[in-house]
């Protein structure tokens, strides 16, 4: 089914904004307002794939991981470099299919994919995943971390995106959590980072690169801290209650429950 250019526009927009986890929530309303065969068509499938790749979405096949990315990606078919393979995924249902061995990595970026492996597992929740990409030019490094507790009314995520070239690791760490309790609260997070790193050999080159990440990653959680800990008298005080029906503050909600 063809869709015109503006309607199009306001699909890409309110999928483009879909908080992580609520993707089907918002494809059954989207059905509701356009049927079920616009939503159905390769326009909605390919907007979805874009914002999927940008939240760095998990797809689970077979007990494996398949982690969609926007560098992995190449139209309906994601290449992941941790299990060395290509796959192809239906964004309706995220569903697996076509998964085929590629040969990819070198030996700096599977060690790498190692320590970064290690470190999620000690300090992010079961829901992280991480891929290590490398071309001759530069290595990217995806971080995500997803939360989703639809019953309890929130989803939280963590994305790191992360480039290094010539001696120098620059990216970004986003943080995005929504409540929606009796009401609509979004809170989203984007800090820019740069430094420069070294190494004598491949092994203290992969400790530079995941030592910087480990620092950034605290130091937007320790800010985190100190500005949620803050809302309920700088933020929430003037409002009509400083906390859910449930009585958990939403502050506590975020830091406990979200990524960590």
């Amino acid at each position: 089914m063809e869709i015109d250019e503006g309607r199009a526009k306001v699909i890409k927009y309110f999928i483009k904004n879909t908080p992580i986890g609520e993707f089907n929530e918002v494809l059954k309303e989207l059905q509701s307002m356009i049927g079920s065969d616009a939503v159905h068509s390769e326009v909605v499938a390919d907007y979805l794939l874009e914002t999927m790749s940008d939240h760095c979405v998990v797809a689970n096949h077979e007990g494996v991981a398949y982690q969609l990315t926007t560098i992995g990606r190449n139209g309906n078919q994601f290449f992941d470099p941790k299990h060395s393979c290509t796959f192809e995924v239906n964004p309706f249902d995220l569903s697996v299919s076509n998964v085929a061995s590629v040969t990819s990595g070198t030996t700096l970026s599977r060690l790498i994919q190692e320590k970064l492996d290690a470190y999620l597992l000690q300090h992010f929740s079961e829901t992280a995943q991480g891929r290590v990409f490398q071309n001759d030019e530069a290595i990217f490094i995806v971080i995500s971390c997803a939360n989703v507790n639809l019953r309890n009314m929130w989803t939280g995520e963590w994305i790191g995106d992360w480039k290094v070239v010539e001696g120098k690791i620059e990216g970004s760490i986003s943080v995005n959590a929504h409540y929606f309790e009796e009401g609509n609260l979004q809170m989203k997070q984007r800090k820019e980072f740069s430094k420069s790193i070294s190494g004598v050999n491949e092994e203290t080159w992969a400790e530079a690169i995941l030592k910087a990440i480990k620092d950034y990653d605290n130091l937007v959680q320790n800010g985190m801290n100190e500005v949620y800990d803050n809302l309920p008298s700088n933020v929430f005080r003037p409002m009509r209650r400083t906390m859910p029906v449930t009585s958990m503050k939403y502050a506590d909600m975020v830091k406990t429950k979200m990524c960590t």
